[in-house]
């Protein structure tokens, strides 16, 4: 399944596994972002994007994996709360903040 089906505006790299549900912030010395809370999944994956057909995965794999109270958790929702720098690059690295 690719990333395109989870409608991510930023996608990382250098985490383990979901650890990005431990994240509390990341920083450059440009920009820094804040983890405002863990992303709890629509059935939006499921559907593929070139197609538009609607299937049962990534969904029931996840909810075997990363089923909690709140709901089937993937990814975080950040925000911007430093911005020395106009735009985030392709590339760019940061240093993540984890709460482990």
């Amino acid at each position: 399944v690719g990333m395109n089906r989870f409608r991510a505006n930023i996608v990382i790299s250098g985490l383990e596994a979901y650890e990005e549900a431990y994240l509390l912030a990341l920083n450059s010395p440009e920009l820094g972002f804040a983890n405002l809370k863990n992303c709890t999944r629509c059935p939006m994956p499921n559907v593929e994007p070139l197609t538009g057909l609607v299937g049962a995965q990534p969904g029931l794999a996840l909810n075997s994996t990363r089923h909690l109270p709140e709901g089937v958790i993937f990814g975080v929702n950040l925000a911007l709360y430093q911005q020395q720098a106009p735009s985030i690059k392709i590339g760019q690295e940061f240093t993540a903040e984890l709460s482990i």
